[in-house]
C-alpha cells in the first residue's frame, strides 16, 4: 500500500495529492498550499506491483502533483527510473479520477547541444543526452503524462522544466555536481548559466495547481549568468 498522510486541515476543501514529497522541494510546496487538503501519496521500495492507496471520501482532488520523478537522489536510492515513478503518479490520477497532473521535469530534457537556441522556449526540440540516463527517462515519463492527458477530454496537465535548482542545504547531488562543473572550462564561449531556487520552483508548482495550468512551461529567472562571469565566480 502506498504511504498516505494528511498534512493540512478541514476535510471540506479541494484535496491536492503529492508524490515524491518527501524532499525540499515537496516541503516547500506544501507549506503553500493552505487552500488545500494536501495528502502525500508514495509507495513502498519499489513500484511495478505496488496498487496506489488513497483514503477513501468523497472529496474533489484538484491535482496529482508529481515532486518526485526528477529527484535524482530520491529515484538513486530507491533504485527506480524517472519514468517507473511518473506512472506511479498517473496510477494515483486514474485512482483518484482527477482530471488535472501537474508534473515537475527539468530542463535537462533538452539536452546540452552546442547549437541550442539562446534562451531555449517551450517549443525547442526536446534532444537529452544520449549517456545522461535521467534525461532521457525524463524525457520519456513527459510522454507518459502526454499520453495520458489525451486519453480522455478534459484532462490537463502542467509540465514544468526548471533550471537547475538550488536551496541552502536542500539541493540535490545532481545539482551540486551541475554547479560545479559551471565555468571549469577554459573556453572563450562557454554557454551562459541559470540558477533558480527552490522557492521560486515550489511558486510555480502552486501557480500550476492553482491556475490549472495545461501545456509546457520552463520554469527560470529572467536572465542569465554569461559563461566568462561564471567562470570568474568558480575561481577559474
Amino acid at each position: 500500500m502506498g504511504i498516505v498522510r494528511t498534512m493540512n486541515g478541514p476535510a471540506d476543501r479541494p484535496v491536492v495529492v503529492l508524490t515524491g514529497a518527501a524532499g525540499s522541494l515537496g516541503r516547500r510546496v506544501s507549506h503553500l498550499l493552505v487552500a488545500y487538503d494536501v495528502v502525500v501519496a508514495d509507495p513502498p521500495d519499489g513500484v511495478d506491483d505496488v496498487e496506489p492507496s488513497l483514503p477513501g471520501d468523497d472529496r474533489t482532488v484538484a491535482a496529482v502533483v508529481d515532486l518526485g520523478s526528477s529527484d535524482y537522489d530520491n529515484r538513486a536510492a530507491r533504485r527506480e527510473s524517472a519514468t517507473e515513478s511518473a506512472a506511479w503518479t498517473l496510477a494515483i490520477a486514474d485512482r483518484t479520477a482527477a482530471t488535472h497532473v501537474v508534473f515537475v521535469s527539468s530542463a535537462l530534457v533538452y539536452g546540452a547541444a552546442a547549437n541550442n537556441p539562446v534562451p531555449l522556449t517551450e517549443d525547442a526540440t526536446l534532444r537529452p543526452d544520449v549517456e545522461f540516463v535521467f534525461a532521457r527517462q525524463l524525457a520519456s515519463a513527459e510522454e507518459l503524462v502526454e499520453q495520458w492527458r489525451s486519453s480522455e477530454v478534459g484532462r490537463t496537465t502542467c509540465v514544468l522544466r526548471p533550471a537547475v535548482s538550488l536551496a541552502a542545504g536542500g539541493g540535490s547531488r545532481l545539482a551540486t555536481a551541475l554547479v560545479f562543473g559551471f565555468g571549469r572550462r577554459l573556453a572563450q564561449a562557454d554557454p551562459p548559466s541559470q540558477f533558480l531556487h527552490l522557492d521560486d520552483l515550489a511558486a510555480a508548482v502552486a501557480v500550476g495547481i492553482e491556475r490549472r495550468l495545461d501545456g509546457v512551461f520552463n520554469v527560470a529567472p529572467d536572465g542569465w549568468v554569461p559563461g566568462e562571469r561564471v567562470r570568474a565566480l568558480s575561481g577559474r
